[in-house]
């Protein structure tokens, strides 16, 4: 079984479409975790209309790290997925990266690609950057990958106490431990540009910047730590 895990908060403006693609998944063995923060729009109400969908409350500390360790510890699939409540995937993205871990038995991590589309219903943050559009890209984001549920067993869970670009932390971390990666060119996650987008704004690319030193940072001192 694949668990889903779809972290939320004031979400309602593309949550439905969101749900939408899931819900219009070829494969039928999955289990959909959301794990709501308290929002202050109607996103609980849009959740509720999809009773097919696990909610539960986020409890312990906030941020989407948090929230995504929380689903993980309550997913019972052998293969996780990760979603955003503000972007698509194609009908054959499970079936698709089931079937890449059927053909590949040694593999752990499936990175597909993944494609940036404008929303239309309001202006492009500030830091978007019109030449992400003209191509295709590495789909090494947590929406995008599927992941064996005893990698995190491995690698652990995401870091909480970086401010942003804690899943860059976390896949620094799966290299290191050798974690097995297999890549295909099938486009799989559908990432929505719009002017709510945080990682695209200006603010967030600072305090990005200041995450990278650090984890490099920590990525440094465990090799040498390693090599004794």
């Amino acid at each position: 079984m694949i668990s889903i895990l779809l972290p939320v908060k004031n979400a309602a403006r593309h949550l439905a479409e969101s749900l939408s693609s899931i819900a219009a998944q070829d494969y039928p063995d999955y289990e959909l975790i959301i794990i709501y923060a308290d929002s202050q729009d109607e996103t609980e109400a849009i959740i509720h209309a999809h009773p097919w969908a696990q909610m539960i409350h986020q409890s312990g500390p906030a941020g989407l790290a948090a929230a995504r360790n929380e689903g993980l510890a309550r997913a019972k699939g052998d293969l996780i997925a990760f979603m955003a409540a503000d972007d698509l995937w194609p009908s054959y993205k499970l079936q698709r990266q089931a079937e890449h871990f059927r053909m590949q038995p040694g593999l752990e991590i499936s990175v597909p690609k993944l494609r940036f589309f404008i929303d239309n219903s309001g202006p492009l943050p500030p830091g978007f950057r019109d030449r992400f559009l003209a191509s295709d890209h590495a789909g090494v984001l947590p929406e995008a990958m599927m992941v064996k549920r005893t990698v995190f067993d491995k690698v652990g869970c995401y870091k909480t106490d970086y401010a942003t670009a804690d899943d860059v932390d976390w896949l620094m971390r799966a290299k290191e431990a050798n974690i097995e990666f297999g890549y295909i060119d099938d486009v799989l996650l559908m990432r929505r540009i719009h002017d709510g987008s945080i990682s695209h704004s200006p603010d967030q690319f600072a305090e990005n910047r200041k995450s990278v030193v650090r984890l490099l940072h920590a990525s440094l001192q465990r090799r040498r730590t390693e090599g004794g």
